[in-house]
């Protein structure tokens, strides 16, 4: 930046008369390293390197605070950013390095940790499958779902102002579960559980609801169920064998395995965007529209889905059991 020829006049008359410079420069309005280039017969401000170099420095710190919280798994937080930097930094500086740097204020996303054993007993099951030559196309994929009033408790939302607010009832509200199941050609049904689901209830659903339907349209097919305990009790254990089900051998902890979490995901991210439910009524009717119309928006999702079990079943057995990176 060059300095106009009035300043530096201006500046060399006050250095002739033996001012200080620090008063110059307040006399003037200008900066004291624009008095010092004027003393130092120079036409140009030069742009000091010193802000960038510290702001470098800082960047480099926080990155190594970054890492260390990463190694120990826990939570990131400003404050133990502060302390790892171990300097006067300011909160609101360690948060504008933080999003110069691309980082993000948001959920944590859960990580599903298995045992050895768990892990072997999935591996069994797939190859217990694939011995048993089972046509994976043809299962029935099924499980339960809870939807509550007031969505998911991770919600974010990008505002301007504190006066958008969502209310916090007790319980969220209150809450929904419901069963359905799915077929490669679609979804199948859909019922709202009314209280606890004991193993009486589960198989009165299923009589009533699901196997006319499963009878009517297939000829040959396996039913999936988890592992909870109204599926797997003696009571449900008889009502299959009365009824000639075919149950597929499922493992324990693979949610990551069954395609209707996928679906419960889609119907989730739909039903919660939008403003808060007044009634269970309301959102067990969102939850039926949403449910209706999903081929429609996806036509292909389900033949996608059960394509993508395939692939699901070899990285399983390629990485001898883990979880499946989504």
């Amino acid at each position: 930046m060059t300095i106009s020829e009035e300043i530096i006049n201006l500046v060399k008359l006050k250095l002739v008369s033996g001012q200080c410079k620090v008063n110059i420069a307040k006399d003037l309005n200008v900066s004291v390293r624009t008095v010092q280039s004027v003393a130092n017969g120079q036409r140009t401000l030069r742009h000091s390197t010193k802000t960038g170099k510290c702001q470098k420095t800082l960047d480099m710190s926080v990155k190594r605070a970054m890492r260390t919280i990463n190694k120990e798994k826990s939570r990131v937080s400003i404050k133990k950013v502060g302390q790892l930097l171990q300097n006067k930094t300011s909160p609101s500086t360690i948060l504008r390095r933080l999003h110069s740097m691309g980082y993000k204020y948001r959920s944590v996303a859960d990580k599903v940790v298995l045992t050895a054993k768990q892990k072997e007993r999935r591996v069994e099951a797939i190859k217990a499958w694939i011995c048993g030559k089972v046509d994976l196309d043809k299962v029935i994929f099924s499980d339960e779902c809870k939807f509550t009033l007031d969505g998911n408790d991770g919600s974010m939302t990008w505002v301007k102002k504190i006066t958008h607010r969502r209310q916090k009832r007790p319980f969220r509200g209150g809450s929904i579960m419901v069963w359905g199941c799915m077929s490669r050609d679609g979804l199948l049904v859909l019922k709202k559980l009314e209280g606890t689901l004991t193993s009486t209830k589960y198989c009165d659903l299923l009589e009533k609801d699901v196997l006319p339907i499963l009878k009517d349209k297939y000829d040959e097919y396996r039913f999936q169920q988890d592992n909870a305990r109204p599926h797997c009790s003696k009571i449900a254990k008889q009502f299959f064998e009365t009824n000639d089900v075919i149950l597929l051998d499922w493992p324990p902890y693979s949610p990551d395995l069954s395609p209707i979490e996928k679906i419960w995901s889609i119907m989730k991210e739909k039903v919660y965007n939008g403003p808060q439910f007044s009634s269970k009524e309301v959102l067990w009717t969102k939850i039926q529209e949403i449910w209706e119309n999903i081929h429609l928006e996806y036509p292909s999702l389900f033949l996608d889905l059960y394509s993508k079990l395939y692939r699901d079943i070899c990285e399983i057995l390629c990485t001898n059991g883990n979880v499946i990176n989504k």
